[in-house]
C-alpha cells in the first residue's frame, strides 16, 4: 500500500473498513465524534503498532466454532450498536447460542464507538447490565 494512501486509508480501516480509500472527511461527516477524538484513538493504536493485539477479541483465531447443540453458558448481555450496514443476527440465534443471555439491547443511536459518541448511553447501559449484582 502506498505511504501516502495509507495515512488516509488506515484510520479509515479502524472506523469504517468500507469507507476505506474515501478519505477522513467522508468519515467525519458519518461520526458523532469529533476529529480530534478519532485521530486519537486512531494514532494510538498506530503510533504502538498494537491494532493487530486490538482486534485479536473480535476474531479468535484459535477458538473452533460452535458445533451444532454447543452453547456459551456463561451469563450474557448483547448490545448491537447502531450501524446501519452491520448484519444483525436474529434474537433467537444469539439465544441458542448463548442460553443465559439476560439482555438484547438494539440501539437506536451510537455506533462502534459508544462510549466516544453517547458517553451517557454507554454508562446507563454498563449500569442496567450490572445491576442485578449490585449489592444493597
Amino acid at each position: 500500500m502506498n505511504r501516502e494512501r495509507s495515512r488516509v486509508s488506515g484510520p479509515a480501516v479502524v472506523v469504517r473498513p468500507k469507507q476505506a480509500g474515501k478519505g477522513l472527511r467522508a468519515l467525519y461527516s458519518q461520526l458523532r465524534v469529533s476529529p480530534d477524538e478519532l485521530l486519537t484513538n486512531v494514532m494510538i493504536y498506530w503510533l504502538t503498532q498494537t491494532i493487530g493485539s486490538s482486534v485479536r477479541y473480535y476474531v479468535p483465531a484459535t477458538a473452533a466454532p460452535l458445533n451444532p447443540g454447543e452453547a456459551i453458558t456463561a451469563q450474557t448481555t448483547v448490545l448491537i450498536p447502531h450501524e446501519p450496514h452491520l448484519a444483525v443476527p436474529p434474537e433467537s440465534w444469539l439465544r441458542r447460542a448463548y442460553p443465559a443471555m439476560e439482555r438484547f439491547v438494539v440501539l437506536d443511536r451510537g455506533g462502534h464507538f459508544l462510549a466516544s459518541e453517547d458517553p451517557h448511553r454507554f454508562v446507563a447501559e454498563i449500569r442496567e447490565t450490572f445491576r442485578p449484582y449490585r449489592r444493597r
